[in-house]
């Protein structure tokens, strides 16, 4: 698992330097306000995927890796036609749905600015559902090539783009175009890879929706606790205080991509084991994947905190004086999504998707209560302590599951 676990991370390092790098040419070209605005519409991407999520993600990886060849070449194609089929449909349902908030509620968002997000959400499925036919056969360097080609294409776009006006509708357009070149081929030939019939198609999605359908549920209610957080930054203190809590929690997102990339490892590892009734080993994994959180969170955290009187003038333009205490406060946040991650990729595994969903709805409930009672609190700081407490809850309720689940296992 090692040289997996390097690989992935140097996969999602390459993303992390891409979103900061946005940012950052946001914070600097653009007003306060757009980059706001983008915030809160990159946020709502993990809203907006709860099918793909549970289905085409969280579902796919989980059957495909107990498959043998031949089951997972008619399932893999199967899914990749219904990926391209049901994305496209909610690719023109959520362009149709902003352009009715832009016109009824915000001029801010155009009609250009909808499509352009559309599609740059479109790109993100496509891209993680062709990760996630790598990743179930232990391909981890074609999932790196991947995610370079959309980084380098995504830049090279920025490129052009820095000659002319930078905004969050020029940005979404240059991560569509960077999806495509990178996930556009590799797509289109796992759907040409097999011939599947309709009946196959409904039946092998039938299969995951049964499995993952819980997923889908819990991805909204994962959103709920996990990125409302810059809506109540919003009403707090209007665009400008969700841009101040959005650009500090930025220094510590890689270490959300980092335990994303080392959950893509573990999950399907944890698969094998599980199903092989090795749950000694299930348990080693886990105790060797919290003190690997423990170990790298400390680390970053010391450097962020060594570099931020660097970062803060020369990244962020000395925009956001509460940039350094923000910070160490969100890597506290992000090490407990590492610990509650760790638990989630294993409930996961063990197929336990109806236990998980009803520890996302408490964790949940406790979140909302804890930022809605932060609102109170002058201190902007207050929002990103609340965060904090809630993940908490979480990490606690899914490790208890987490232990439950692997000892079943035994019987």
């Amino acid at each position: 698992m090692i040289r997996a676990t390097f690989i992935s991370a140097v996969d999602q390092a390459l993303l992390s330097a891409l979103s900061l790098g946005l940012a950052v040419l946001l914070i600097h070209f653009a007003s306060k306000q757009d980059y706001g605005l983008y915030s809160q519409l990159i946020n709502l991407q993990s809203l907006l995927s709860p099918l793909h999520a549970g289905v085409f993600v969280s579902a796919y990886l989980a059957l495909a890796s107990k498959m043998d060849a031949s089951q997972q070449a008619v399932y893999r194609g199967a899914m990749a036609r219904a990926e391209v089929a049901v994305t496209i449909a909610s690719t023109v349902l959520v362009a149709a749905i902003g352009m009715a908030v832009g016109r009824f509620i915000s001029a801010d968002i155009t009609p250009n600015l909808c499509i352009a997000f559309a599609l740059a959400l479109l790109g993100l499925w496509w891209r993680e559902f062709v990760r996630q036919t790598r990743f179930v056969n232990s391909r981890y360097e074609q999932a790196l090539n991947i995610d370079a080609t959309y980084c380098v294409a995504t830049t090279a776009a920025i490129g052009v783009l820095v000659v002319y006006r930078v905004s969050a509708e020029s940005v979404f357009w240059c991560m569509a175009f960077g999806a495509l070149i990178a996930v556009a081929a590799p797509l289109f030939s796992l759907v040409r890879e097999i011939p599947v019939g309709i009946s196959t198609i409904r039946r092998e999605v039938a299969l995951s929706w049964n499995l993952g359908r819980w997923d889908v549920v819990g991805s909204f209610v994962t959103w709920g606790y996990a990125q409302s957080y810059i809506y109540f930054a919003a009403l707090h203190g209007g665009l400008d205080g969700a841009a101040e809590i959005a650009a500090s929690r930025l220094l510590g997102s890689p270490l959300a991509l980092m335990w994303a990339a080392y959950s893509n490892v573990l999950r399907p590892n944890a698969s094998r084991l599980l199903a092989d009734g090795s749950p000694a080993e299930v348990r080693r994994v886990a105790r060797q994947s919290i003190w690997l959180v423990l170990a790298l969170s400390a680390a970053y955290g010391l450097v962020i905190f060594q570099l931020i009187p660097i970062l803060e003038p020369t990244l962020f333009g000395g925009k956001f004086p509460m940039l350094r205490r923000l910070s160490m406060w969100w890597i506290a946040y992000f090490t407990l999504t590492g610990i509650s991650t760790v638990a989630m990729g294993i409930l996961r595994s063990a197929l336990q998707f109806r236990r998980l969903f009803h520890l996302q709805v408490l964790s949940c409930i406790a979140a909302v209560a804890l930022l809605t009672a932060s609102l109170a609190s002058p201190n902007d700081a207050s929002l990103v302590i609340a965060m904090i407490l809630g993940e908490a809850v979480s990490a606690v309720l899914f490790w208890r599951s987490t232990v439950a689940a692997i000892a079943q296992c035994t019987r």
